[in-house]
C-alpha cells in the first residue's frame, strides 16, 4: 500500500553506543511463523494482519480473549471456526490505518509530519480509527502530530497562502483546521493536543485574521480569538519601549 505520509526516522545508532541504543532498535518479527487474522471491514473488505500488530488494538485483545476462552473451555467439539475481527471501518480507512501501525511497529520514535493542510482529512480518519480500535499507539502518533502543527503552519506561511491564493482556498484550509478540532474533541482527544490547532489558527496575521474570522465558530472560535490577542498584547510593550 502506497501512502504519502512522510515519516522521521531517528539518527542511526553508532557501532560505539550499540549496547545504549539497544531500546531504539525496531522490534523484530519472529522467525516463526506467525498467526495472521482475517480482518473484515464494513464494506466487505478482507484484510489479513499479524495478530502480534493487531494487540495493539484493545478491542481485538479483548474480543480475541473471549473466543479463545469459550474454545478452551470446550476442546473436544471437533472444528474450531478461525477468529475474524470485524472493524467498524471501510476498507480504505481501515487500510491507511494498518499501514500506519506497522509503520510505527518498525520504525523507532515513528513521527507523522502533515507537510500540508490537505493531509489534515487523513489524520482525522485516522484518529477516529484509532479511537474505535482502542488502538493507543496510533492515537499517540496522531495527538503528537497536531502538537507540532503550529510549526508548520506559522504566521509567514499564512500570509505567503493569504497573498497568492483565492480567498476561498484560504478558506477552506481555515474550515479543515475547525473541522479537525471539532471531530478530534468529540473523539476524546486532549486539550494540550488540540491546542496546536488553536495555536495553527492564531498564527494568521492580523489582516488575515480580520478576513478570515467569521469562518471560525463554537469555542474553538473563542480560543482562537484569545491566543490570537494574547500573542498580538505581548508584542505592545516592545513596540511602546521602540517609540
Amino acid at each position: 500500500m502506497s501512502h504519502n505520509t512522510e515519516t522521521v526516522a531517528p539518527n542511526p545508532t553508532s557501532t560505539a553506543d550499540e549496547k545504549s541504543g539497544k531500546e531504539s532498535q525496531p522490534p523484530r518479527l519472529s522467525w516463526e511463523p506467525l498467526e495472521v487474522v482475517l480482518v473484515k471491514t464494513t464494506d466487505g473488505g478482507q484484510f489479513f494482519v499479524h495478530k502480534t500488530m493487531l494487540e495493539d488494538s484493545s478491542r481485538f485483545v479483548q474480543e480475541y480473549s473471549i473466543w479463545e476462552s469459550a474454545h478452551a473451555q470446550h476442546p473436544a467439539d471437533g472444528h474450531i471456526e478461525k477468529f475474524e475481527f470485524q472493524v467498524d471501518l471501510n476498507g480504505e480507512q481501515f487500510k491507511f490505518y494498518v499501514d500506519i501501525l506497522y509503520r510505527s511497529f518498525f520504525v523507532p520514535d515513528f513521527k507523522f509530519r502533515l507537510g500540508t493542510l490537505e493531509k489534515l482529512t487523513k489524520v482525522v480518519d485516522l484518529y477516529v480509527s484509532a479511537k474505535k480500535l482502542s488502538s493507543h499507539r496510533i492515537s499517540g502518533v496522531v495527538e503528537e502530530a497536531l502538537k507540532q502543527i503550529s510549526s508548520i503552519i506559522s504566521p509567514m506561511g499564512w500570509q505567503r497562502w493569504h497573498s497568492s491564493q483565492p480567498r476561498e482556498s484560504v478558506k477552506s484550509w481555515v474550515v479543515a483546521i475547525q473541522t479537525t478540532y471539532d471531530t478530534c474533541k468529540n473523539a476524546g482527544m486532549s486539550d494540550p493536543c488540540l491546542d496546536g490547532l488553536v495555536e495553527a489558527c492564531a498564527n494568521m496575521p492580523s489582516l488575515v485574521f480580520a478576513d478570515i474570522f467569521t469562518e471560525l465558530h463554537g469555542d474553538f472560535a473563542t480560543l482562537v480569538t484569545r491566543k490570537f490577542c494574547l500573542d498580538a498584547g505581548a508584542a505592545w510593550p516592545e513596540a511602546e519601549g521602540a517609540s
